[in-house]
C-alpha cells in the first residue's frame, strides 16, 4: 500500500501519524485525530482513497463534511491529487452525479449532508454512490462542539453540527474520521459522542505546541486600548508592500468596525500601496468576516496565499482562516481574549506555517474577559510563563523557548 499511495501521490511520503490513521481506517475502525495546524490533515482522507481502491479494485467514494465554504473551495482548487470532487448542493444534477458514483469526494456542509434530498440517497442501498461508500469525515470537528451545541438561553450557531450522528445511523458500518487541530479532553469526549462513534475508536492526539511562535499577553488600561495598536500603524507606514502578514482577530464585528476606522485614520495616506491611486483596492489594509461581500473576501484570501499580495494586514473576526493554508503570517494579534483556549490555539496557529519565527500577541483590558472561560483568564494573568499556562490545559509537556526578537513597542 504504501509503494503504490507514494507512486500515486508524487511522491509524498506519509508521515506517521498519517499512515497510522490510514491503516486504521481500513481496518474498520473509527480515527479521531487531533493534529497541528498545517499538519496535511485532508492528506490522510485523500490517502485513504487511494489505499481502498487498491485493496478493493474499486474506486471508493468518501463524504467530508466541512464548516466553511471557503474550505471547501480551498480543497477543490488544490486539488493536485486529481480526484474526481464535489461540493454538495441540492441541485438535481449535483445530487444525479453523486448518486450515479460519478465522484470521489463530496465536500458538503452539515447542513446540506443532512436534508432530505441527500440522505434519499443513502436510504438506498443498491445505488452506485451508496455501494462505493467507503468513509465518512467531519473535518474541523471542534466545531461539533463549539457551533452544534446550543444552551437554554441561546440556540446553537449551526445546530447541525451537533446531529452529525443522523449519518451513522445511514452508514452503520462506515468508518468516520473526525478531524481538528485543537482539543481538550471534554472537546474530544462531546465530539465523540455526537458523532457516535464507536467505543474502539482509535485515537491519535498530538500537542499542538508550535515552538516558532512566541506568545506574548499584554493587559492595558480600557482608556488607552486603541492606541496600542499603533504598533502596527508604524509599521504598515515604514514597511508599505513589504509589511510583515499580519492578522488581528476581533471577539465581534462592533469591534472590527471600531479597530478598522481608528487605525485607517491613523495611517492616513499610508492605508494604500506608495505610488499607486488611493482606491480601496490598492489598500494595504483589509476587512474580513461573516458579512464581508464575497469578492471582497477572495481578495483578501488571494493576498495571504500569495507571496506578493497587496494585503499586509488584515483585521477580521475567526471567520478568517479556518482550514485554509496561509504560509508566511508573521504575526497574530488578539485584539481582545478569545472565549476558549481551543479558539486562542485555532487563531495563533494561522501564524508561521512556514517554519519561520512569528508571533501571537494578546492586546486587552480587563473588561474584556467577562465572556472567557476561566482557563482563558488564568492564562492571561499568570506572572509565570505564558507558554506553561497556556499549554498545560492541552496536558502537554511544554519546553522553555528562548524569545528571539522584541515583538511590539508598547504606548507608555
Amino acid at each position: 500500500m504504501k509503494r503504490v499511495c507514494e507512486e500515486k501521490l508524487g511522491g509524498i511520503v506519509l508521515k506517521s501519524e498519517q499512515k497510522e490513521a490510514v491503516l486504521s481506517l481500513l481496518s474498520g475502525k473509527d480515527v479521531f485525530a487531533v493534529l497541528p495546524t498545517g499538519f496535511g490533515k485532508s492528506l490522510i482522507y485523500q490517502s485513504f482513497v487511494f489505499a481502498r481502491e487498491i485493496l478493493d479494485g474499486l474506486s471508493p467514494s468518501i463524504i467530508v463534511v466541512i464548516p466553511l465554504r471557503s474550505i471547501v473551495q480551498e480543497q477543490l482548487t488544490s486539488n493536485e491529487f486529481e480526484l474526481k470532487a464535489v461540493e454538495l448542493t441540492l441541485q438535481d444534477d449535483v445530487l444525479k452525479s453523486v448518486q450515479e458514483g460519478a465522484v470521489d469526494v463530496v465536500y458538503s456542509s452539515a447542513e446540506n449532508v443532512l436534508n432530505d434530498k441527500f440522505l434519499s440517497l443513502l436510504r438506498e442501498q443498491s445505488s452506485p454512490f451508496k455501494q462505493r461508500l467507503k468513509l465518512i469525515v467531519v473535518d474541523e470537528s471542534h466545531t461539533v462542539f463549539t457551533w452544534g451545541k446550543g444552551s437554554k438561553k441561546k440556540k446553537a450557531f449551526r445546530e447541525n453540527f451537533g446531529s452529525l450522528s443522523v449519518l451513522r445511523s445511514f452508514c452503520e458500518g462506515t468508518p468516520i474520521l473526525a478531524l481538528t487541530g485543537t482539543a481538550d479532553h471534554k472537546m474530544i469526549s462531546t465530539i465523540k459522542g455526537n458523532l457516535a462513534m464507536r467505543r474502539t475508536t482509535h485515537s491519535i492526539i498530538l500537542s499542538p505546541e508550535r515552538p516558532n511562535i512566541m506568545h506574548t499577553v499584554i493587559k492595558v488600561s480600557r482608556d488607552g486600548y486603541i492606541e496600542h495598536f499603533q504598533w502596527i500603524a508604524s509599521m504598515i507606514t515604514t514597511g508599505g508592500i513589504n509589511t510583515p502578514k499580519t492578522i488581528i482577530f476581533c471577539t465581534s464585528l462592533t469591534d472590527v468596525a471600531k479597530l478598522v476606522s481608528n487605525l485607517f485614520a491613523m495611517l492616513g495616506d499610508a492605508l494604500y500601496e506608495p505610488g499607486k491611486p488611493h482606491h480601496p483596492s490598492n489598500r494595504l489594509v483589509g476587512i474580513y468576516h461573516a458579512h464581508t461581500h464575497t469578492k471582497y473576501k477572495e481578495r483578501v484570501l488571494a493576498s495571504l496565499k500569495s507571496l506578493t499580495g497587496t494585503i499586509r494586514v488584515v483585521i477580521a473576526t475567526t471567520a478568517l482562516g479556518m482550514g485554509v493554508n496561509f504560509p508566511d503570517v508573521k504575526y497574530i494579534v488578539h485584539a481582545g481574549p478569545e472565549r476558549s483556549l481551543v479558539d486562542y490555539i485555532q487563531a495563533a496557529g494561522r501564524a508561521g506555517r512556514n517554519g519561520d519565527h512569528a508571533h501571537d500577541v494578546v492586546i486587552y483590558h480587563g473588561n474584556q474577559l467577562a465572556q472567557c472561560d476561566q482557563s482563558v483568564k488564568e492564562f492571561v494573568k499568570t506572572s509565570g510563563c505564558i507558554r506553561e499556562a497556556l499549554f498545560k490545559h492541552f496536558n502537554c509537556d511544554v519546553q522553555p523557548v528562548n524569545p528571539f526578537i522584541i515583538v511590539v513597542q508598547t504606548v507608555q
